[in-house]
């Protein structure tokens, strides 16, 4: 009996931490009371493919807050040359998607800009593409 109950929370656990390993991993970032967490499609996206960034935004209660406008830059760490616009468009309540299609393979940072709740928003967001 206590080997059965053994192998069952094993099984659970291990269950449990591939359930956590599957879907995007949202990065997320945190100013003045607002987050914005940052969500990539596929999981797995890569240089000169269709790549779907997802962001949303979320005041200090954790209600989604929209925002009055939005800027976002990609810029790859590794190199110099010039940032790539992202054009988001929103998708309702305080969320955002842009399709992109990134010139490299790399570490990139997302540098974003918005007003939301009226107030100035600013903060970069890691993002590596390609190479997993």
């Amino acid at each position: 009996m206590r080997t059965t109950a053994l192998r069952t929370t094993v099984l659970l656990l291990l269950l449990s931490i591939l359930a956590a390993g599957c879907g995007p991993r949202p990065q997320a970032s945190a100013s003045g009371g607002v987050t914005a967490e940052l969500s990539v499609s596929p999981r797995s996206a890569a240089a000169m493919r269709p790549v779907t960034v997802r962001l949303r935004f979320t005041d200090a209660q954790g209600g989604v807050v929209p925002a009055d406008s939005l800027e976002v830059d990609a810029r790859m760490t590794e190199m110099s040359h010039g940032a790539e616009r992202l054009m988001f468009r929103s998708t309702g309540r305080g969320r955002y998607e842009a399709s992109h299609v990134f010139s490299m393979d790399g570490e990139w940072e997302l540098q974003v800009h918005a007003v939301v709740a009226g107030k100035e928003f600013t903060t970069t967001l890691p993002l590596r593409i390609g190479g997993e």
